[in-house]
């Protein structure tokens, strides 16, 4: 790899992009660019990149870090495209969906709870705190001690299911 040259590392279609993003800061500036980088065997990773122009015995040089990210966009595309499947889920039933997350009490909801409740989900907090307070009292201490009980369980089960009366 270090006897490779910029034209032997990057697609064709790519040299002038980052020839080009690189080279065009001054001296001491830090320089970004993404794109492809082929390995000497052919494959393509994802890179993202980062310069620094310095000095080096007196001469001025550059250090360039190039990190693979290709397994870090595979991830991030599949996040992307599991959230989009959530949501278009989410929005073809008649329900309002919420996820708690149990670490820090953040209570998110499905676009249910508009079309449901008549709630704006912007106006409320995002904490589970709320949803219990809107929960009718005669029902908020069952409720929470059958939530309680699944968030306790030591086999791992995590279905909690309940009737209610919510505000």
């Amino acid at each position: 790899f270090a006897e490779m040259t910029l034209r032997d590392i990057r697609p064709p279609d790519q040299q002038a992009h980052l020839t080009a993003s690189l080279y065009a800061t001054s001296h001491g500036e830090v320089a970004f660019a993404t794109g492809l980088h082929r390995t000497k065997e052919g494959r393509l990773l994802e890179v993202e990149i980062t310069t620094r122009t310095t000095t080096f015995e007196g001469r001025p040089a550059r250090i360039a870090l190039a990190m693979d990210v290709t397994e870090r966009r595979r991830a991030e595309e599949a996040l992307r495209a599991s959230e989009e499947r959530y949501a278009l889920a989410a929005r073809a039933t008649s329900n309002a969906i919420w996820d708690w997350e149990l670490a820090t009490g953040r209570l998110t909801w499905s676009e249910g709870l508009t079309t449901i409740f008549g709630v704006d989900r912007s106006a409320i907090p995002e904490h589970a705190d709320w949803w219990m307070d809107a929960i009718h009292p005669d029902d908020r201490a069952r409720v929470r001690a059958g939530i309680h009980a699944i968030v306790d369980r030591v086999d791992g089960g995590t279905e909690w299911q309940d009737t209610y009366r919510f505000r």
